[in-house]
């Protein structure tokens, strides 16, 4: 445990300025991070997301930091991290792969709003392209949610739209 009476000035100067540089760094990467979103084709939602983590990560970095600074023993703390983030990715692992494949659904566009298109037995109009799912109005009406994983793993079928009549 530590003794806050022997915290000395060194130690306090050594926390702030880890403080400071912890928030000097999350605004410069989040400066960097949105130049780098300039040039691609991402949802703001999206960017706004990657950045907000981001920052939390890096004041993470910064708050383990500032423990060994005062002098905290990390490495239990690190192991039971390690252990900690392996559960929980075997435990969401297929949201994971839904969140990413919707990410590379959302950045490449093989199909859109509206577009018509065919996966596995599923076919109809699509309604919606979100991060975790896509959904289709299929020709009886019904809606059909389907897992972005199976968007990218399975051959999608576009069709071609349908030209509009010209006006005599």
């Amino acid at each position: 445990m530590i003794d806050l009476a022997s915290i000395d000035l060194l130690t306090i100067v050594k926390i702030l300025g880890t403080v400071i540089g912890t928030f000097v760094a999350a605004k410069i990467i989040s400066f960097l991070l949105r130049k780098l979103f300039d040039k691609t084709p991402f949802p703001e939602k999206i960017e706004n997301a990657i950045v907000s983590l981001s920052k939390y990560l890096t004041w993470l970095i910064g708050f383990f930091v500032m423990l060994g600074v005062v002098g905290v023993e990390l490495t239990n703390i690190i192991v039971g991290i390690g252990a900690f983030s392996i559960a929980i990715s075997f435990a969401t692992k297929d949201i994971v792969q839904n969140l990413v494949s919707g990410l590379l659904i959302l950045a490449d566009r093989p199909f859109r709003k509206r577009d018509r298109i065919k996966v596995k037995t599923h076919e109809g109009v699509v309604k919606k392209v979100g991060l975790r799912s896509t959904t289709l109005l299929e020709d009886d009406g019904d809606l059909v949610i389907i897992p972005n994983t199976m968007l990218v793993t399975n051959p999608v079928k576009k069709y071609k739209r349908e030209k509009k009549a010209k006006k005599k």
